[in-house]
């Protein structure tokens, strides 16, 4: 086993492709292809598997690649400051979810040592890919919450993976109110009691339902462990661009909704016509994309994570009449690997983390002419660009939509073009 060895590997798993892979690295695909062999032969474990769309790594190729990331990093440092006399800045990752008391820690270490010694990352992503952070190297640390419901599950995934668990502080409920409330002074809060004293308020609106949802996490993420219906239904509705939704509390929907009908008309714009086209809408939430584009489209195929948000998805698009509209409930990571359409256009709205670079890999692998790609973080975007460049797309025109006015929060509409427009 050579350090070149690890380096091809490194890059075939970034790339995801042999052809990409050996133009990155200046050598011929059977040159590349010939040290992967050997260096599977050698170690007796299988690091890539073969498809129609790229090369996945193994799961045994995932947990190579991150000792092998470790080697070539300690060999980068050891070059560097020995032989190319450069001073190297050490490198220190965190993954976690979005845990605001984190992020203030985390800002307080970089003011306490600096940047001149350590060259500092933060991760924001899901519970499973914390741990495959943390279990591959690509983070020194992640942080979890554990609770009654979680901790037997992690707690093993932490045995399974060799990883050490250590707790840093406890966790409390707390309800904040202004002091002249009528539920100020008592102790426990019922919520019946609750729900009347807001069905009595004062509202420019009409008050449909109230919830409510038992959330154990302390991440800024909506879960649901169990929800009861105080006063009224569980869902609206809501009109957009003609079509009308049923919005439920776990579907994701824009809240402002004038403003989501210039973020869509937007979108409509840069998609252009899609008669007798296959529309893939990837992370499409409700649907609502999905239907936008719908009426002309020979087939729209929308994949959700969320069941919940799949289910009413289905269901809008009966109330709209469209009948050439599928939904799947599947991570699109997944997903991708099953269905059998092929799409001439892809329309992308991931979450505020971006698309996984996985699944990134395998939609630039359909080859669409165009896609549309809306983002609600742009550093999530950035990132995601980049590597969409890379690949032969290129940003035809972009706009930001302020939904969120008097934030720092908005809205970025991109076409991404394969031709000259």
């Amino acid at each position: 086993m050579t350090l070149t060895q690890l380096k091809y590997a490194i890059t075939v798993s970034e790339a995801g492709s042999m052809n990409q892979a050996a133009k990155e690295l200046f050598i011929s695909q059977p040159s590349l292809s010939l040290a992967i062999r050997d260096l599977e032969e050698e170690i007796g474990v299988e690091l890539f598997r073969r498809s129609s769309r790229g090369i996945l790594l193994t799961p045994d190729g995932e947990e190579f690649i991150g000792y092998a990331k470790q080697v070539v990093e300690q060999y980068q440092l050891i070059e560097s400051k020995y032989v190319q006399k450069e001073k190297v800045k050490k490198k220190f990752s965190v993954s976690m979810q979005h845990y605001t008391f984190a992020v203030n820690a985390f800002v307080e270490m970089v003011k306490q040592f600096g940047m001149d010694e350590y060259e500092f990352a933060v991760h924001e992503t899901k519970t499973y890919e914390v741990i495959e952070d943390v279990r591959t190297f690509r983070s020194e640390i992640g942080i979890l919450y554990l609770n009654e419901f979680n901790r037997k599950v992690l707690t093993k995934l932490f045995a399974e993976y060799n990883l050490e668990f250590h707790e840093i502080l406890r966790c409390g409920v707390y309800v904040y109110m202004w002091k002249g409330h009528p539920l100020a002074n008592k102790k426990e809060i019922d919520m019946e009691e609750l729900a009347g004293i807001l069905r009595e308020l004062t509202l420019s609106g009409t008050l449909t339902g109230f919830l409510h949802t038992r959330n154990d996490s302390v991440a800024d993420v909506v879960k649901n462990e169990g929800t009861t219906v105080l006063y009224g239904r569980d869902y609206i509705e809501e009109e957009l661009l003609g079509l009308t939704f049923k919005i439920t509390a776990f579907s994701f929907f824009q809240t402002n909704s004038l403003g989501a009908e210039v973020l869509y008309s937007k979108a409509r714009e840069y998609v252009g016509t899609t008669k007798d086209k296959v529309v893939f809408d990837l992370y499409s939430g409700t649907g609502t994309i999905a239907q936008i584009l719908a009426p002309v489209a020979k087939k729209v195929i929308g994949v959700e994570i969320v069941e919940e948000a799949v289910a009413a998805a289905a269901e809008n698009a009966e109330r709209n009449g469209l009948d050439n509209c599928e939904f799947i409930a599947d991570d699109v990571l997944k997903a991708l690997d099953h269905i059998t359409d092929r799409p001439d256009f892809i329309m992308l709205d991931p979450p505020r983390d971006g698309i996984h670079p996985k699944a990134l890999e395998k939609i630039i692998d359909y080859g669409v002419d165009s896609m549309v790609y809306i983002s609600c973080k742009p550093t999530s975007l950035a990132r995601d660009l980049a590597v969409l460049q890379q690949r032969g797309y290129k940003v035809v025109k972009s706009c930001c939509v302020d939904m969120f006015p008097n934030t720092v929060h908005v809205e970025t509409v991109c076409l991404l073009s394969r031709k000259a427009q």
